[in-house]
């Protein structure tokens, strides 16, 4: 608010706001621990790795080639056995942060 308060209804109107902003922020920050967990998931990482090859540029152009196709589809069906894993011992560890930050922002 950029005006003075002056009284005490201003007051818990300006209350109010903030306490509607801080769910809104919250709710934004929920999200972007989600997208952030996601996106380190070793699956979807070796996705985007996969996807860098394949296409120049982050465009939709045609693949490099035939032998890049033929060895990134070997490597998709192979690595996420490997990674599966793996994403078996850091997915509690993501669990943990997650919800330490979560419980960070709800405490008042």
């Amino acid at each position: 608010m950029k005006n003075k308060i002056e009284n005490t209804d201003q007051l818990r109107k300006e209350i109010k706001r903030l306490e509607a902003l801080k769910i809104q922020q919250e709710l934004i920050i929920k999200n972007d621990v989600y997208e952030i967990k996601e996106s380190l998931k070793p699956i979807n990482i070796l996705h985007h790795f996969i996807n860098s090859i394949l296409f120049k540029n982050n465009t939709h152009d045609k693949p490099h080639s035939s032998v890049s196709v033929f060895i990134i589809s070997v490597i998709e069906n192979m690595l996420p056995k490997l990674f599966s894993k793996f994403e078996d011992k850091v997915d509690p560890l993501v669990n943990s942060i997650t919800e330490k930050l979560s419980n960070f922002f709800t405490k008042k």
